[in-house]
């Protein structure tokens, strides 16, 4: 039985299908984004810079740990923002 997650990214500048991308290239598990939603600021130098809150949803089998693919998919959007 599979069971179905949820995970949020706020006020990013990352891809979100190339972080779907990665995910599932290295949690071996089905992703999808569920919902980005996009907010404008304005930087210091006066240029606008956009910033998405990305809502993730992924699949684990049952045996798979929750705790163990939050923590893979910190890592990769981490390693993304870099």
């Amino acid at each position: 039985m599979a069971n179905t997650h949820s995970f949020t990214i706020e006020d990013t500048k990352i891809d979100a299908e190339e972080l779907v991308s990665r995910i599932q290239e290295e949690l071996g598990v089905h992703a999808h984004v569920g919902g980005i939603s996009t907010s404008s600021s304005t930087a210091e130098s006066g240029k606008t810079e956009e910033h998405s809150t990305i809502r993730l949803h992924y699949i684990l089998k049952q045996e798979d740990d929750e705790t163990e693919a939050e923590s893979k998919i910190k890592a990769i959007v981490e390693d993304m923002k870099e």
